[in-house]
C-alpha cells in the first residue's frame, strides 16, 4: 500500500489542526477549570502540538490501522491498494472496532464483491453523517481505482 498517498487522501478528509478541538464543530476546545494536558504535564491547550509531533502521531494511527487490519481480517493482504486503503480510511475513521461491526460489508469485501460492499456501505450511519468521504470510498469500491 503505498502510505504517503494513504496519508494525503485521510489528511485531506481529516483536516489538520494544531490544537484540540470538537471533532463535530471543528471548533477548538479549552477548559473550564485548570489546563488539558497530556503525556508527562504537556500543556495541549495553549502549548499544541507541532507539525512534527502530528506526524509522529499520525504515522503511528495509520501504522496502528494498518496492524490491527493485518491482524483482524485475514483478507486484508490479498487486497490490491484501493481496496486496503478504502479498510485503512475506515479504520482510522471509526477505529477497528467500529469497522469489525459492519459484517455484510466486510463479508462483500472478503469475497471481492467491491459493488455491493459499496452498495452495503451507502446505507450505514456513517456514510449518512460524513457523505462526502464515505462516496469517495464508495466510488473507489466500485471503479477499482484511483480518480
Amino acid at each position: 500500500m503505498d502510505y504517503e498517498h494513504t496519508k494525503a487522501l485521510i489528511i485531506a478528509d481529516e483536516g489538520l489542526k494544531q490544537f484540540l478541538y470538537n471533532d463535530l464543530t471543528g471548533k477548538r476546545i479549552y477548559s473550564e477549570k485548570g489546563k488539558m494536558t497530556c503525556g508527562i504535564g504537556r500543556n495541549v491547550e495553549d502549548k499544541g502540538f507541532s507539525l512534527d509531533e502530528i506526524g509522529l502521531m499520525f504515522d503511528n494511527d495509520i501504522q496502528h490501522c494498518v496492524d490491527s487490519l493485518h491482524a483482524r481480517l485475514p483478507f486484508f493482504d490479498q487486497l490490491k491498494d484501493e481496496y486496503q486503503y478504502v479498510l485503512v480510511n475506515m479504520a482510522f475513521n471509526m477505529g477497528i472496532d467500529g469497522l469489525m461491526a459492519f459484517h455484510q460489508f466486510l463479508h462483500f469485501m472478503s469475497v471481492g464483491a467491491f459493488i455491493s460492499a459499496a452498495a452495503d456501505l451507502r446505507t450505514t450511519q456513517v456514510y449518512k453523517q460524513l457523505p462526502s468521504r464515505y462516496e469517495r470510498l464508495c466510488v473507489l469500491l466500485e471503479k477499482g481505482e484511483w480518480q
